[in-house]
């Protein structure tokens, strides 16, 4: 009940509606329900948009998360109809597509990197650079490609890797690469880069925990096989 009231008040106020809200503080701002009812739009005659939205969030949670949500089960909650199901539904696949190995949501060691790159990496033609950006928890926040190389080759410019460490408040940073002749060990080029990056790491106060190089079926980690002082 009071959930309920809490809700249309929200919708009363402008500025605590959710586009108003992402528009003032960003997207993590917004809470589950908050995102969910941006998508729906509206609710209907009966039901708040909220109250609707915070059904679809149980429903998720129930079926354990957004993999096993089906059009069928949405359209049981009282106010969602098939033009907003398949809103939602195209919305929730649409973020399983643009994240990867979206199992591995932790970075404890090289092979949680190897695991969680390297079916994105494989295949690649040309050398390309991620940077896996944790929080303190060494969760993952974000995995980004920053740089596309040569066949052998990669150029490394610190500034976008740590404009995006500072953007997203991250507390360390994996670097991730492939060598697509299939053999991973590192290069001196590699490993003379990742010296230099993790002296300028211990100044911008953001940890370098490894840089992996993955290759056919197999992985390098820099920091395991201590080539550089640290």
């Amino acid at each position: 009940m009071w959930g309920d009231f809490l809700y249309t008040i929200k919708e009363i106020h402008k500025d605590e509606r959710p586009r108003e809200r992402l528009l003032t503080y960003g997207i993590d701002a917004l809470t589950k329900v908050e995102l969910i009812a941006l998508l729906i739009g509206s609710g209907t005659k009966d039901r708040n948009v909220f109250q609707i939205s915070r059904d679809v969030v149980e429903l998720i949670e129930k079926v354990n998360g957004v993999d096993n949500v089906t059009i069928e089960q949405l359209l049981t909650i009282k106010g969602i109809k098939l033009a907003k199901a398949t809103t939602l539904i195209a919305a929730l696949s649409l973020s399983k597509k643009f994240d990867i190995n979206r199992s591995k949501k932790h970075i404890f060691t090289h092979r949680d990197v190897y695991l969680y790159m390297h079916e994105e990496l494989k295949n690649k033609e040309q050398e390309h650079l991620y940077c896996i950006y944790l929080n303190s928890r060494s969760e993952i926040i974000k995995s980004i490609c920053l740089f596309v190389g040569t066949v052998n080759q990669t150029v490394i410019h610190p500034r976008e890797i740590f404009k995006h460490a500072t953007r997203l408040s991250a507390y360390s940073i994996v670097l991730v690469h492939n060598h697509p002749t299939g053999d991973s060990k590192a290069s001196n080029a590699d490993i003379k880069a990742t010296e230099n990056l993790m002296k300028l790491s211990e100044m911008m106060g953001i940890i370098i925990v490894d840089h992996v190089i993955i290759g056919k079926n197999e992985y390098f980690s820099i920091i395991e096989h201590k080539k550089y002082k640290l």
